[in-house]
């Protein structure tokens, strides 16, 4: 093969294994949620304009949670701080991993296709000499469709 941009195995115990640990996270994680891009358009963000100043109201009102409303719920506000906080090292985490994983799945398939053209080329060259071949060809090449030439218009009379 001309091809071998990843050379490994996923036995079906360790698959099993990340299932576990997926749905591990997954039930550590069951108070999250999903919103739709509508809703998420809608929301303000912290991003790194806000996270300061965050940071600061929560110690503003630590030692003034006076200044607030009565309907003010400050332990909620520090909740959903301390929330995004402990989980942004876990999506960072989980990013780089899907990102490789992908990265991973899209060099295998590649590699898959780059052998299967090899063996397309070879099914071709000896179809008509090894019986059976010459269908598995006909079956092969349905998938690569010729493209017909486009007719040269005449040249115009001068």
């Amino acid at each position: 093969m001309e091809q071998n941009l990843i050379n490994a195995e996923l036995p079906a115990a360790d698959a099993a294994i990340i299932d576990t640990a997926i749905e591990t996270i997954k039930s550590k994680t069951n108070f999250s949620i999903s919103l739709t891009p509508e809703e998420k358009s809608g929301l303000v963000k912290m991003g790194n304009v806000f996270r300061q100043p965050v940071l600061i109201s929560i110690n503003v009102l630590a030692e003034h949670p006076e200044i607030m409303p009565g309907t003010f719920d400050i332990a909620q506000f520090k909740k959903d701080y301390n929330l995004a906080l402990a989980l942004q090292p876990i999506s960072q985490k989980l990013h780089v991993l899907l990102q490789a994983i992908d990265d991973t799945i899209m060099a295998a398939e590649s590699d898959s296709v780059a052998a299967m053209l090899e063996v397309y080329g070879e099914v071709k060259t000896h179809k008509d000499r090894i019986p059976g071949l010459s269908a598995i060809y006909d079956e092969m090449k349905s998938f690569f469709p010729r493209k017909k030439a486009m007719k040269q218009p005449a040249p115009a009379a001068q």
